[in-house]
């Protein structure tokens, strides 16, 4: 994408950043062709290459941080903000003892992205929790007809003069707006999480639900339909033990969605055969992954305390396959990656820190908050088994989104409060049932709380 276009974004981001944030956002993640500058027009800093992404959050965040009094401290609060805020430092520590100071670069693009992502999303969440999902739920279907559309043509559409190269091997891969099969597939499959766990009515889950599915199973990627198929058994499984088990949506869910997205997924399963070589469940993408792995492996074992520096792998990878070849310098793997950049130190903050927001949540479980709000982590905590999902920027704006659905930000003063506040609040306020007969009812419990069905 040239630098222009995206300076034209930026402009148009500023001025309705304070009054739609999650536009912005979800625009900057999931509809603007993402990718790296066009070569003749890189935004090159001292620390590294600025994507589009990067410079619309660092520039629209920024200014939302100082127009908006109290946005930055109360994001930082927030999880994403919490996650944003370790990364910053367990990166530096990690930076400094590799004495990699490029490795900053990542502490920027992905400690402060996540901080200044939250200060946008948490004030937004709290007020207006529908308008946050139903902005990314646009997002990832208009990505998704991106996919479908290319699909219907058979072959890849320009969506700007600076896209990445598709991932076509032996078979067509739709990528749509992404300009990447792997990403656009994997932002899909977070997505659906995101969309079949919300408070949408049932029929426009179905719908979204049904765009969704369509678009992963074109991509032909083995980890978003995998990561997809888990999410829906987690939203069937995981409920608040106050829940009804048996609800409209997941009737419709066991006696529509199950058999007609397979049936669909399976139609697709000769071309992802082809697409690998001849095996579904072996081919030299996937021993190529096992020595990435192994090589990932080799050097946590060599720099176990402190690791490499964020991006040490990947430097390292490029070192070891060339600058051609600098696609396969990735461990494949988000796990073994963080342990080889990061070391023991940077893994073990992290762990408490997860401890920490997890018991942030168990609070707010026991006053009646659903479990199924953790599904879409649950879709991360997948991909994340096959590729570095949270280099990525739409998995990181997801990342955030899901950790903010999972742990809600806290109502600090009630009075004055909107409609939509009071409801993330979890005040009771007489509702009808939208996914049965009775009556659905909300829980008081101190300022957090969802509602009493999925």
């Amino acid at each position: 994408m040239t630098f222009p276009m995206v300076m034209v974004f930026v402009v148009i981001a500023v001025l309705f950043v304070r009054s739609w944030p999650e536009v912005v956002l979800t625009a900057a993640a999931l509809v603007l062709p993402s990718g790296s500058f066009h070569p003749s027009l890189a935004a090159v800093t001292p620390i590294g290459h600025l994507n589009p992404f990067t410079v619309t959050v660092l520039v629209a965040g920024t200014f939302y941080a100082v127009t908006m009094p109290g946005a930055l401290a109360d994001g930082i609060q927030a999880a994403p903000g919490v996650i944003g805020v370790t990364t910053m430092i367990v990166g530096s520590v990690a930076a400094i003892g590799a004495s990699q100071m490029v490795a900053l670069y990542w502490v920027i693009s992905g400690g402060l992205v996540l901080v200044l992502i939250s200060s946008m999303l948490t004030g937004r969440y709290r007020e207006s929790p529908d308008k946050v999902v139903g902005a990314v739920a646009v997002g990832g279907i208009g990505s998704a007809v991106s996919v479908l559309l290319e699909q219907a043509l058979g072959r890849h559409i320009p969506w700007t003069s600076g896209d990445p190269t598709p991932i076509d091997f032996l078979v067509f891969r739709p990528s749509g707006l992404p300009g990447n099969s792997l990403l656009a597939s994997a932002a899909l499959a977070i997505v659906l999480a995101i969309v079949i766990t919300s408070d949408m009515t049932i029929r426009v889950r179905i719908v979204a639900g049904a765009v969704l599915i369509s678009a992963i199973a074109a991509t032909l990627t083995r980890s978003a339909l995998i990561a997809s198929s888990i999410a829906v058994i987690g939203f069937l499984v995981y409920r608040n033990r106050k829940h009804r088990w048996m609800t409209t949506t997941r009737l419709a869910v066991l006696v529509f969605g199950i058999p007609g997205g397979a049936l669909y997924c399976w139609t697709q399963f000769d071309l992802v055969v082809k697409r690998l070589g001849g095996s579904a469940w072996g081919s030299d993408s996937d021993a190529m992954r096992t020595e990435n792995l192994n090589i990932a492996w080799q050097q946590f074992s060599t720099h176990w305390a402190l690791g490499l520096g964020f991006g040490g792998f990947q430097r390292y990878g490029v070192g070891l396959y060339g600058s051609d070849h600098a696609s396969l310098a990735t461990a494949d793997n988000m796990y073994l990656t963080a342990m080889a950049e990061v070391g023991i130190f940077g893994v073990l903050v992290f762990f408490l820190i997860a401890i920490f927001l997890n018991g942030r949540r168990a609070r707010q479980a026991r006053s009646g908050a659903s479990a199924s709000r953790l599904v879409p982590l649950v879709a991360v905590a997948v991909l994340s088994l096959f590729f570095d999902s949270l280099f990525h920027d739409s998995v990181l704006f997801l990342f955030a989104v899901a950790l903010i659905a999972a742990v809600p930000p806290q109502i600090i003063g009630m009075a004055g409060s909107s409609s939509a506040a009071r409801k993330v609040a979890g005040v009771v306020d007489p509702l009808p049932d939208r996914d049965g007969p009775g009556v659905r009812g909300r829980v008081q419990h101190g300022g957090e709380g969802w509602p009493l069905h999925d």
